[in-house]
């Protein structure tokens, strides 16, 4: 029958001795108790079989997906390969088979855009949103 919503342990004996052990999570929706991990990096062709065993052997239901976007006031202005606000090489590709991977294993990927930040260059447009430490300077991305 189906069990009630919880957290159960789940333990596999042959003859007595424990072969396997694992948990589980029972919920109506997997957003319900979100079990999440992250990727932060994106390099082109990047193997996607890891992430989708991590999401499997860690009961993973979301993965947030930091640091994809090429600009935080531009997502996609970098085309199909670009580096990030912080340097980082970033694939699209990868990041496409990366969410095909989370899905593939049961897990929703979750986009994460930092509306927080922006770049030097859109920094006119929304200095007077910043915000600033004890001294007035405004902080800056990766501090």
């Amino acid at each position: 029958g189906a069990l009630p919503a919880g957290g159960y342990g789940v333990e596999l004996s042959r003859d007595g001795e424990l072969v396997a052990r694992t948990a589980v999570e029972v919920a109506s929706s997997a957003r319900d108790r979100l079990r999440y991990g992250f990727v932060a990096a994106y390099p082109p062709d990047a193997d996607a079989t890891g992430l989708a065993d991590t999401v499997r052997r860690l009961h993973l239901t979301g993965v947030q997906f930091y640091d994809w976007a090429y600009r935080h006031a531009e997502l996609l202005g970098g085309g199909e390969q670009y580096d990030d606000a912080l340097g980082q090489p970033v694939s699209l590709a990868t990041v496409r088979r990366y969410a095909d991977a989370v899905r593939a294993a049961g897990a929703d990927p979750l986009g994460y855009a930092a509306v927080y930040a922006v770049g030097p260059a859109e920094w006119d447009a929304w200095r007077h949103d910043a915000l600033l430490d004890s001294s007035g300077a405004p902080y800056a991305l990766g501090d």
